[in-house]
């Protein structure tokens, strides 16, 4: 119960600090090549492509959450979360095949923004839940 309550004194927090930072950066690494490759969707046809978005940049921004903890993921890791996620779904228009989707960055916001709210909420019961 350490790890919830006092994970600033838990092993298994300073332990395994560096492998969540590894795993939000592999995240991040696929995350880009399946937005700025020429023909990423292929082997995803029945998932929608939105969905795709959403749960995509979720997944990441919460390995970032996860990369953070026990600090609070802040508003700014949100604000550079938004940024690459537009620098990405931009870049598409220099990619063959691919082009800018207004629809596709909204997705990319609401996955971000949902990861964000679900990090600040484990973090709200961590703080006034926990029995100390």
């Amino acid at each position: 119960m350490r790890f919830w309550t006092h994970p600033e004194n838990s092993s298994l927090v300073s332990y395994t600090r560096h492998l969540r930072w590894y795993l939000f950066g592999a995240l991040l690494a696929i995350a880009l090549f399946f937005n700025l490759s020429p023909s990423p969707g292929e082997g995803f046809t029945i998932i929608w492509d939105k969905a795709l978005h959403f749960i995509c940049w979720a997944a990441v921004t919460g390995a970032l959450g996860l990369a953070r903890y026990p600090t609070v993921i802040k508003n700014i890791d949100m604000i550079a979360m938004l940024l690459i996620s537009s620098a990405a779904e931009t870049g598409q228009l220099w990619v063959q095949g691919r082009s800018f989707d207004p629809a596709d960055l909204l997705a990319n916001s609401l996955g971000i923004a949902s990861a964000f709210i679900i990090w600040q909420t484990i973090n709200h019961l961590r703080k006034h839940y926990s029995p100390n």
